[in-house]
């Protein structure tokens, strides 16, 4: 990884790219070394993280990307398919579907996180998850580029306000809003 960072490191100084596709692009390489590592069969994985590593920075940014987003909608399938089957929901088979997937091994559970001011988070209650795995869906709203832009007084990210964040390609996700105890609208999170 480290010669791979280095290269990265020397692409961004030479062709002068934005910090923020010098981020994307190590924000996806981290993605798809989780995501490979999770593809891979449980008797292989204490062996192959070199192998992983020097397969990734062999592959270009946008194979890297496409292979993210497959191993993603694995899993999103599966993810799925056990939320349905624990609350006796059987889902008609498609074409594409993987096999049925085992029990997901562990669980999630929505409580205040022990970082000052952090709010709410999805944490796993009991169990264990890969290194990899999708363990939750986040119920915010994703604000691409083009429709922020037309949304006359939509927060910003650099404003104080902690509940938004954006993606590397700048899209900003925020999260879904509730009633609270209280009747009054409150963030989630």
């Amino acid at each position: 990884m480290s010669k791979w960072l280095r290269g990265i490191g020397d692409l961004f100084r030479r062709t002068r790219v934005s910090e923020q596709e010098f981020q994307q692009h190590l924000d996806t390489m981290r993605l798809h070394l989780l995501l490979s590592y999770w593809r891979l069969p449980s008797s292989a994985k204490a062996s192959s993280s070199d192998r992983i590593i020097h397969e990734s920075e062999l592959l270009t940014h946008g194979l890297r990307q496409q292979e993210s987003k497959d191993i993603l909608n694995e899993q999103m399938k599966r993810l799925i398919v056990n939320m349905a089957s624990s609350r006796g929901i059987s889902l008609p088979p498609s074409a594409d579907a993987p096999p049925p997937p085992p029990s997901t091994g562990f669980t999630v559970e929505v409580r205040p996180s022990n970082i000052h001011g952090a709010g709410r988070g999805v944490f796993v209650g009991a169990g264990e998850v890969e290194p990899g795995s999708v363990t939750a869906i986040h119920p915010g709203l994703v604000f691409l580029p083009r429709d922020v832009k037309h949304m006359p007084g939509f927060p910003k990210v650099e404003d104080p306000n902690h509940l938004l964040c954006i993606r590397g390609d700048g899209a900003v996700i925020a999260p879904n809003w509730t009633q609270g105890d209280g009747g009054e609208v409150t963030p989630c999170g």
